[in-house]
Parts: structure tokens; C-alpha cells; sequence
């Protein structure tokens, strides 16, 4: 009979022994972890923050210019110089696609005159600076259209460039730029190459705008005409080379970008 009753009481003493240890175990974590937030409280925080990624590596492409048409009722029509259009240096342009339509997507920097504009008229030209150009960067793409007493018309009149008007029959636009008007519309002269765009949707980019722009025409300059005249695709030059056309590493080189 005193059998049975010892191993009631040897079990009640090791489930006593297991309870206390485990007890004493939690008690343990729960000073350490007491501990280490006593000292991390009392360390001063040490923390760096994460630098920002490194920019791209610069790559040379070609300059753009885009010319569009002012509309008659902005201010910039209707100041004592009235400008017809109005000009910058694109910071970005690519096509898209290959197949037609042929799209063109064309990154515009917010708050400036061109932009306003190409947005109110829906067309554009797209001009393809050439080497000897490149004192027009300044003039065109560091100065604003909205700036107070500055003309880039007579800006790049002072630099050998004036720009010239030509007409939309000499232009020979394709069909799908008929509900636009190019009659008032400014280029500049001697360009390696110009594109026409009509305008298409566009795209929020932080402190840009990307176009997404249909090709309507492509033009090159007639010297003999001072005029710009249209081409067929077959008819255009196989490629554009630093020789022919100003590329950003040529700008970078002389410290003009």
C-alpha cells in the first residue's frame, strides 16, 4: 500500500521542479531582454542613412530641338515682341516603335514655354542639331520663353541662326498631320534633320512630361532654298554620326553641358 502513495508524491515533486525551472528560465529572458533595453536606451543612436543609388552612366545621344507653334491668345503671342513659336533643347527623345504609325516619345521639362505650347497646338518639329549648332544650348536650353525681356528668335539671330518660316505646302505633310497647321510654324535653319510630330497622349514623369508623338513628316534643309523640304524614308541618310549630328558627348567635352 505505501507504494502507491510514493509515486503520486515522487510525480508532484519533479512537475514542482520542472514549473520552478521553467519559471526561473522566463525570468532569465525576460532580465536580459529588460538589460538590453536599458542599454540601447542609454547608447546614443549611431544610425546612417542609406545613401541614394548612383545616377546612370552618362551615355552620348543625339540633341534635340523641339519647335512648336505659339497660340495666338498666350502671353508670349501677345507681348510688344510677339512671338509665332517657340523653341528648347529636349532633355530626352527615342522612337518607340518601328512599324507604322511611328511613335516618338519626347521628355519636356515642366513650366516652360515650349512645353505650354506643344500641348495647346498638338504639333511639333523635332530638329536634329548639327555640330556647328552647339553655341544654341545656351540660348535655347538654359534661358526660359516665359523669362521678361528675353527673345530666343533674336538670340539665335545674334548667333548666325535666325530662324525661318516655312510654309505647310512646302513642307509636303502627310494625311495624318491635315487638322494641323505648320503655316505659322519657326525653324531653325540648317538642322541635320527635322521630324514632324503631332501630338498623342502623354505621361506624368516627375519633373517632366513625356509626349508620346506620331511622326507626321520628315524634312531636310535645302540650302539653296533656305527652306526646309520633305523626303521619302528611302531617301534619308543610313545614318547620323558625330560628324553630321551634335551628340551630348560633344557637349560634355567643351563644358557647355
Amino acid at each position: 500500500m505505501l507504494r502507491f502513495v510514493i509515486l503520486p508524491i515522487i510525480l508532484c515533486s519533479a512537475t514542482r521542479m520542472v514549473v520552478t525551472a521553467a519559471a526561473a528560465s522566463i525570468d532569465g529572458l525576460t532580465s536580459r531582454r529588460q538589460a538590453t533595453a536599458a542599454f540601447c536606451a542609454s547608447t546614443p543612436s549611431t544610425t546612417t542613412p542609406i545613401p541614394p543609388p548612383p545616377p546612370p552612366p552618362s551615355i552620348s545621344v543625339p540633341v534635340w530641338s523641339l519647335a512648336c507653334p505659339i497660340e495666338e491668345e498666350s502671353d508670349a503671342a501677345t507681348s510688344a515682341s510677339p512671338a509665332t513659336a517657340s523653341m528648347n533643347i529636349v532633355t530626352f527623345a527615342t522612337a518607340v516603335s518601328v512599324a507604322p504609325p511611328k511613335l516618338w516619345a519626347v521628355s519636356l521639362y515642366h513650366d516652360t514655354l515650349t512645353k505650354d505650347s506643344f500641348l495647346k497646338s498638338g504639333t511639333g518639329v523635332l530638329q536634329l542639331l548639327a555640330p556647328s549648332q552647339k553655341m544654341l544650348i545656351p540660348a535655347l536650353g538654359k534661358r526660359s520663353g516665359y523669362e521678361a525681356g528675353y527673345s530666343k528668335p533674336d538670340a539665335c539671330a545674334d548667333l548666325g541662326f535666325a530662324w525661318v518660316t516655312c510654309r505647310r505646302r512646302n513642307l509636303g505633310l502627310s494625311s495624318a498631320a491635315a487638322d494641323h497647321s505648320y503655316d505659322r510654324m519657326e525653324l531653325l535653319p540648317a538642322c541635320s534633320s527635322y521630324i514632324f510630330l503631332k501630338l498623342v497622349s502623354t505621361v506624368e514623369a516627375g519633373d517632366h512630361l513625356v509626349a508620346l508623338c506620331q511622326v507626321t513628316g520628315t524634312g531636310v534643309w535645302d540650302e539653296g532654298g533656305q527652306t526646309v523640304l520633305p523626303v521619302q524614308e528611302n531617301a534619308l541618310p543610313r545614318c547620323l554620326d558625330p560628324s553630321s549630328a551634335l551628340y551630348t558627348g560633344q557637349l560634355r567635352q567643351d563644358d557647355i553641358l
